[in-house]
């Protein structure tokens, strides 16, 4: 989720923040903002998390090596955006949402056909792929694509929709902040979204997109960073970093027999890269 930079000349300080949100909402706000702040803000409250996690998770696979993964939870591979093929479509009845729920579902690994409920990514999002190629590579204006002719047309009945868009003026104002993340992308190259935003110490390795990986090796997009991988497709870029946040139970066996060295043939694969000798990051 890209947040925005308020870190400019001439914003106020903190005490004038923090007087500004007592004025507004209390002494209540003022905690509230508080913790907030220490928790998901101060780089060494992150780093004493980071590294918490990362042991919990170590401890997890240890006691579970076939529920949990022994990959770094906070691991970040590199690959080639049109190795993302296929767009993850759960259909567990007892799930609100077609993907899993990268907070809580994070390294872990699961069994079953879960890697089969996919959709071909370009052909689920065609719409917005077909917006995207026409006015970033063939210079359509915005309001001449057919999907953001169809985003008025349901902001005009007043709903939302596109990110929470429920005018055309946010509409608007969603299509100039892509043009942003564009040209960032066409002018520096595809980078970490800490790099490109004001993105909190302890989401940072959770702001890029988020795949699963199959029994196979197959990448499949999960919820997040389908805008950037679209844009990252047609601009040509060679690679981007991805966050694994599940890997089906096959998956992990091959991890696990190679970290054991009980295997010696396996496929050169971005997940794998840590566990052999970093051909693929």
């Amino acid at each position: 989720m890209a947040l925005r930079n308020t870190r400019q000349s001439g914003n106020p300080s903190l005490p004038e923040r923090a007087f500004d949100v007592y004025d507004r909402t209390g002494i209540g706000g003022v905690l509230r903002k508080t913790v907030s702040y220490v928790l998901f803000k101060n780089r060494y409250v992150g780093q004493i998390h980071h590294r918490g996690d990362t042991l919990l998770h170590s401890y997890r696979h240890y006691r579970h090596p076939y529920k949990y993964s022994d990959a770094d939870p906070y691991k970040i591979i590199y690959v080639d955006p049109e190795r993302i093929e296929y767009k993850l479509r759960l259909e567990d009845p007892d799930r609100d949402v077609g993907y899993f729920y990268w907070w809580d579902e994070r390294n872990r690994v699961y069994d079953g056909p879960w890697d089969r409920q996919r959709a071909d990514f370009l052909e689920f999002h065609n719409t917005l792929y077909d917006c995207f190629e026409s006015h970033f590579v063939d210079g359509v204006p915005w309001e001449e694509t057919t999907f953001i002719q169809q985003q008025f047309e349901l902001v005009d009945r007043g709903e939302t929709t596109w990110h929470s868009c429920s005018s055309r003026q946010d509409v608007r104002d969603r299509c100039g902040r892509l043009d942003r993340v564009w040209n960032d992308i066409t002018t520096n190259g595809y980078r970490r979204q800490a790099v490109v935003n004001d993105v909190p110490d302890w989401r940072k390795d959770f702001a890029e997109v988020m795949v699963n990986v199959g029994r196979d090796g197959e990448l499949l997009q999960n919820s997040d960073g389908k805008h950037r991988l679209m844009m990252a497709k047609l601009a040509g870029i060679d690679e981007i970093p991805v966050y694994v946040i599940v890997r089906h139970k096959q998956w992990q066996q091959l991890r696990n027999a190679i970290r054991d060295g009980g295997v010696d043939d396996y496929p050169a694969h971005p997940d794998l890269a840590d566990l052999t000798d970093g051909a693929e990051r």
